[in-house]
């Protein structure tokens, strides 16, 4: 019985929103749309939110890689299907011979390592302290990432 009804909560949470799993719009956790005028999120919020996602997103891993210059977290994030981010040793593998042909055996292995590597983006935002869209915008990006139902 036990197994049975396991199986039917998954079926049903897998049919909710993801925002009806506790990750809310970002209006309700900034208290204010993300872009509004006059209305900037800082880094406290920002980072708050980052670590929201990780919490409740199996698609979000929040790093820090260190403090900046200005003594506070900065902050690295991963978003993937939580199967990519099972195996992001491997894909990392993949990547580093995919970037460097001296070390793929042949075509074979080429074409092997083509079908079992991810594409992979790296965005960054806000990495001068002028910039005041990017951030803004990485957050309801974010949600979008972490709430979607799509690959």
């Amino acid at each position: 019985m036990f197994r049975i009804l396991h199986v039917t909560i998954a079926v049903l949470l897998a049919a909710l929103p993801l925002a009806a799993q506790g990750i809310p719009e970002p209006a309700e956790h900034f208290g204010f749309t993300l872009g509004e005028d006059r209305k900037l999120a800082d880094w406290e919020q920002l980072l708050s939110w980052y670590e929201l996602l990780a919490e409740r997103s199996d698609r979000v891993i929040l790093d820090t890689l260190g403090e900046t210059t200005w003594g506070v977290p900065f902050v690295m994030l991963t978003v993937t299907s939580s199967e990519n981010h099972a195996s992001l040793a491997e894909l990392h593998d993949i990547q580093l011979k995919l970037a460097d042909p001296r070390l793929i055996s042949g075509p074979s292995e080429l074409e092997d390592l083509l079908d079992q590597g991810k594409t992979v983006a790296m965005v960054t935002m806000g990495i001068h302290a002028t910039e005041v869209g990017g951030p803004q915008m990485a957050a309801r990006m974010l949600h979008r990432l972490a709430t979607s139902n799509d690959e």
